[in-house]
């Protein structure tokens, strides 16, 4: 008899506890206790009888109610209770007769395989459509075969065996015949009943080669699908990817360190997959279609034939792993490597995401043309060196502002525009499979794609819920990687300006640069700069004040232009300073009559990270000395000011 924690818990969930006496409960006890169930599991399990019950029968003098996970001391109250075969919970879970281990009272994983795989599984109607599925490795279970799922005798059931990274039997799936209705309503046209809850693997179609791209798929219809189509190999995982226990992409890195992994799965289960494939060089193809969250693989290629199936898997193969995972450099190896590299020096790299993102109306739009200006031509933007790289502009909404915009630039530096930037005015959605790939089989290679608003590459996907943003940035990071370059991303601030990026939260820690920039009384600033609202992952944050100059055009209609003139420069300063100014400015008041110590210091308390007061005390005492001789603040009749220069921060 097969029997550890995993087995043990599944049967104690499969038991009813509507006509438990206190007796069975007691009995249940001891039995899971012995077969390895956890104290935490029991508890839950408990907790379905009806409290009026549990009163009555004094469960808190085993069970502290309270505090389920709280340890050895709490879990000794549930070891006085006598200990009970372990068999008894097997027999309560048969009698139940609705769990999927209804089979394990007297079998194990290794016996049920045996067993089915003394009978050849051609006749099986699971096979019929589907040629080239190997056979060698399934099996048929007969009838009579005293093994039971979801209250069904297993007799006629395709046995697929999961096997671990070591080769290991880990898990056996169980396709049953089209007869049993209730057992085929699944999420695929098929539903496999898996012998184990929580047990990983796979079943693997094809052996991958050292190199050779393995698509990896939640049901055996659509890894046969992705096989029928591609030729590569495929494995059906014996977990779907939502569940919190699945890791079959770690396993499978490891087995195979430099194979591309291919994530294909539902469009139901796409985010989750995308979490699965970071970390472990791999990918995920884009959802199939909106019209079904189920839609799969296998109904792609029924639906829609082999060749538009391949054309969508292949698209999606990433490029191929190069050489051993985890280099190891020597002080020398450090020194040769290349540095990083900048479109504009510690403000916009050349290769990933960022993003220029303000309020509406503080001219995003223009200072973004203005930089992508000066990169296509290679002269410093505001005092910072640019590496000169092709432009493509992705001009979704206001195109006849654009134009304007772009008039106006060529009639204040009396020169038309860089012939290396281009712009794109069609609709475009960065979250379909086909526009991103027909968009980056147009863009050329190294550039800066500038899409300008996200919000117009996304028609009707929620930009606040993690699965839209998670499409948008998988939609995002497709291009940039397949371009090699870096993609700008226009986006309008949240609620408040103190709100940072709109929408979800993963778009700021998906971004290496991100510009805030911000308009009061006439004067407009932006910055990278981290305690200020923006980002920028490999270099020291800055902060740049800039005007927005009229230029009327020839026909009347007026723009604007970009001044960056002599504007000051802050460089970034300590984050213990950063911290003490910013406490500062959200007490500060816009009329300029200062902030009192007290007020300052409460601020600074409220959000310091310190632990204890006298080490709050200290720090602010040290940033705040520090503040005014750098000449940040003055202090005039015990109240302190910004400096002038500093002041145009916070002026309405």
């Amino acid at each position: 008899m097969l029997n550890n924690e995993n087995t043990a818990t599944t049967a104690l969930r499969a038991i009813p506890t509507k006509y438990l006496t206190l007796e069975d409960w007691k009995t249940l006890c001891g039995a899971a206790r012995c077969a390895g169930v956890g104290y935490g599991a029991f508890y839950v399990w408990t907790g379905d009888i009806p409290e009026a019950t549990t009163q009555a029968w004094g469960v808190s003098d085993y069970l502290d109610e309270d505090r389920p996970d709280a340890g050895p001391d709490v879990a000794l109250g549930w070891e006085r209770l006598p200990d009970a075969e372990v068999g008894v919970l097997y027999t309560m879970a048969d009698r139940a007769g609705s769990w999927p281990g209804h089979w394990r009272a007297d079998r194990g994983l290794s016996d049920v395989l045996d067993l089915a795989q003394q009978y050849d599984p051609s006749g099986h109607w699971f096979l019929d459509d589907k040629p080239g599925l190997p056979r060698g490795n399934l099996g048929i279970l007969p009838n009579q075969c005293r093994v039971r799922v979801g209250g069904h005798d297993a007799g006629g059931f395709l046995a697929v065996p999961m096997r671990d990274a070591d080769g290991e039997l880990s898990n056996i799936h169980l396709i049953p015949p089209p007869s049993i209705s209730d057992m085929n309503a699944g999420i695929f046209s098929v539903k496999a009943v898996p012998l184990l809850d929580d047990a990983g693997g796979w079943f693997g179609l094809g052996e991958p080669t050292a190199d050779g791209v393995i698509y990896v798929c939640e049901s055996l219809e659509s890894a046969w699908a992705c096989r029928r189509a591609t030729g590569a190999a495929s494995v059906v995982s014996s977990l779907p990817f939502d569940s919190e226990d699945c890791d079959i992409v770690g396993g499978l890195r490891a087995a195979h360190p430099n194979a591309p992994l291919v994530l294909v799965p539902a469009p139901r289960t796409a985010e989750f997959a995308h979490d699965l494939a970071d970390g472990h060089q791999a990918v995920c193809v884009l959802n199939f279609t909106k019209e079904d969250p189920d839609f799969t693989a296998y109904a792609m290629l029924k639906r829609d034939g082999r060749a538009t199936l391949k054309k969508l898997l292949e698209q999606a193969v990433p490029v191929a792993v190069a050489g051993p995972r985890f280099e190891l450099l020597s002080g020398c190896d450090l020194a040769a490597t290349a540095p990083s590299l900048w479109a504009v020096n510690g403000v916009l790299p050349t290769t990933g995401l960022a993003a220029i993102f303000g309020a509406s109306g503080v001219g995003k739009s223009f200072l973004a043309l203005d930089a992508v200006t000066a990169i296509a031509e290679g002269r410093p933007w505001f005092g910072h060196t640019t590496s000169p790289r092709p432009i493509t502009y992705a001009v979704l909404e206001g195109q006849a502002g654009f134009k304007y915009r772009v008039a106006s630039w060529e009639q204040h530096h009396g020169r038309k525009l860089p012939q290396s930037i281009r712009s794109m005015m069609a609709g475009f959605n960065i979250t379909s499979e086909q526009d991103v790939t027909e968009f980056a089989a147009v863009l050329p290679k190294g550039g800066i794609l500038v899409i300008d608003t996200l919000n117009a590459a996304a028609p009707g996907v929620d930009e606040n819920g993690s699965v839209g943003m998670g499409s948008i940035l998988a939609g995002a990071k497709r291009l940039a990687s397949v371009t090699g370059g870096l993609v700008l991303l226009i986006h309008h601030s949240g609620k408040s300006e103190s709100a940072g990026l709109r929408g979800h939260s993963s778009l700021i820690s998906a971004l290496d640069a991100a510009v805030f920039v911000t308009r009061k009384a006439g004067r407009g600033a932006w910055t990278t700069d981290i305690a200020r609202g923006g980002k920028c992952k490999d270099g020291a944050g800055v902060t740049h004040q800039f005007a927005l100059d009229t230029v009327t055009l020839p026909d009347g209609t007026t723009s604007c232009i970009v001044d960056a003139g002599t504007s000051p420069t802050e460089t970034a300063m300590a984050p213990r300073l950063r911290d003490a100014l910013a406490a500062f400015e959200r007490v500060a008041v816009p009329d300029g009559a200062g902030v009192s110590l007290d007020d300052w210091r409460a601020e600074f308390y409220a959000t310091s990270t310190a632990t204890n007061t006298h080490a709050k005390k200290v720090a602010f005492q040290r940033a705040r000395d520090d503040l005014v001789s750098a000449g940040h603040l003055l202090l005039v009749d015990d109240v302190y000011h910004l400096t002038p220069a500093k002041a145009g921060d916070i002026s309405e």
